[in-house]
């Protein structure tokens, strides 16, 4: 900090510190003697005192921050405000919001906006986790996604349509043969 700066605080510190010495308003006879070493400042004159407004001004906090978290579900029209910043003035300080949303899926998930990945094409709903159906290609989300094993254990991500038709269309005696030939390998 440069010198000039340095002694002129000092000087308005001097001059705040003995104005406060010496703002001692305390009616005789009242009872409220001051005690040794303590001084009674006036609310009226603490207002009204210009230097004393400097010096609370100079050491003030000048900037305030305030950060919320938003839990959102993203609306029909898909629009959603990821991070909003607000700032106003009050007196001599700025004071700030950040609001940051954080989005609720379809599934259930917290997540940021940014973790978003699709749009399921059955429920219309937004989630994080990407499933898509191994017969139609179509996006699902986690609770839209059916899981279903084939007969030679290969685990299948489909939609409700294709799971319906796969388990109408399962081989029983298949998947018993291949549970028996799995069993066979592990037990040599």
């Amino acid at each position: 900090m440069k010198l000039w700066i340095k002694k002129w605080l000092r000087r308005i510190c001097a001059a705040c510190l003995n104005r406060l010495d010496s703002v001692v308003s305390v009616s005789a006879g009242s009872g409220d003697e001051p005690k040794a070493g303590r001084a009674y400042r006036v609310p009226s004159e603490e207002a009204d005192d210009p230097l004393r407004q400097a010096f609370a001004n100079l050491f003030a906090p000048r900037e305030r921050m305030d950060e919320e978290v938003h839990f959102r579900k993203v609306g029909p029209d898909g629009i959603l405000v990821a991070r909003a910043e607000e700032w106003q003035r009050k007196g001599n300080t700025l004071c700030g919001r950040t609001a940051v949303v954080v989005v609720a899926t379809c599934s259930g998930e917290l997540v940021p906006p940014s973790s978003l990945k699709l749009v399921c094409s059955a429920c219309q709903g937004y989630d994080s986790v990407f499933n898509r159906c191994a017969a139609c290609s179509r996006t699902l989300c986690a609770l839209c996604a059916r899981q279903f094993t084939m007969p030679d254990g290969r685990a299948l991500v489909l939609c409700a349509e294709h799971r319906t038709e796969a388990e109408r269309t399962f081989d029983t005696w298949a998947a018993r043969d291949h549970a028996l030939e799995r069993a066979r390998k592990a037990s040599t």
